[in-house]
């Protein structure tokens, strides 16, 4: 709600967002397997709205900003370790968005913090990095990253978004997925015409709402040892949040 309200279009955005989500089969699922992938979701979408809240400041960082990006980074990091794969590609995104805009000492700022994160992270739990490339799941999933069949599971995948929004029709998360594409071009080329720049506002926020989700998918769907709702749960409110943004 928070998210919604403070960077996708204020009450109705919002209240729309929560409804999607809060009436989902996925977000039911999620309360029901009340896990380690409940508290990421929760993780995942603040680390998030960090970020949007950095773009929002034009990407200068100070104590409101940097101080709860890296707790949601660190607390992210030892929920579950699949945050990574997201968190990388949402600072792919602002590292990006900060090269296009010029701000580069915004971005050595940017760097320094999640490196100050990722050191904690590694101080704590140093025994984390032996989880991450020598652990079974740890080699299961780089065993997976050379596998074949991915189209497959992507079909399979398809299929669980498609019953975490979609009342299990394939077809009308693709009417969905067309539909949300065309609104983000639209979007797009409005800020053409109206003679701004792409990065600063409001694209910068749907790129770094668009591009981790759907990477983190796309991940997921290749290095997941099993084709199930509970490794793409916590990007579930981003999809929401998306869903709510088309619809609005």
């Amino acid at each position: 709600y928070r998210t919604a309200r403070a960077h996708f279009g204020g009450e109705r955005t919002a209240l729309a967002a929560v409804a999607v989500y809060g009436f989902s089969s996925g977000f039911l699922s999620t309360a029901v397997f009340f896990r380690m992938y409940a508290v990421l979701s929760f993780f995942t979408i603040w680390t998030l709205h960090c970020h949007l809240s950095l773009a929002k400041a034009d990407w200068k960082l100070s104590a409101r900003t940097a101080l709860p990006l890296a707790i949601s980074t660190v607390l992210g990091f030892y929920t579950q370790y699949y945050f990574l794969i997201y968190a990388v590609f949402l600072s792919a995104a602002s590292a990006v968005l900060m090269l296009y805009g010029r701000k580069y000492r915004e971005l050595l700022h940017y760097c320094l913090c999640m490196l100050c994160a990722a050191c904690v992270s590694l101080i704590l739990w140093p025994v984390s990095v032996y989880h991450l490339f020598y652990g079974s799941r740890g080699t299961q999933a780089a065993s997976n990253l050379s596998s074949t069949g991915f189209l497959q599971r992507a079909y399979v995948y398809a299929g669980v978004v498609a019953d975490a929004f979609f009342a299990a029709s394939k077809k009308l998360a693709l009417a969905a997925a067309a539909g949300i594409c065309a609104s983000l071009a639209w979007a797009a080329i409005r800020v053409r015409k109206s003679g701004g720049p792409l990065a600063p506002r409001p694209f910068a926020r749907y790129c770094l709402l668009v591009f981790p989700m759907a990477a983190y998918w796309l991940v997921i769907v290749q290095i997941s040892p099993y084709q199930i709702d509970r490794y793409i749960m916590c990007i579930y409110p981003a999809m929401a949040l998306l869903i709510a943004c088309a619809l609005a």
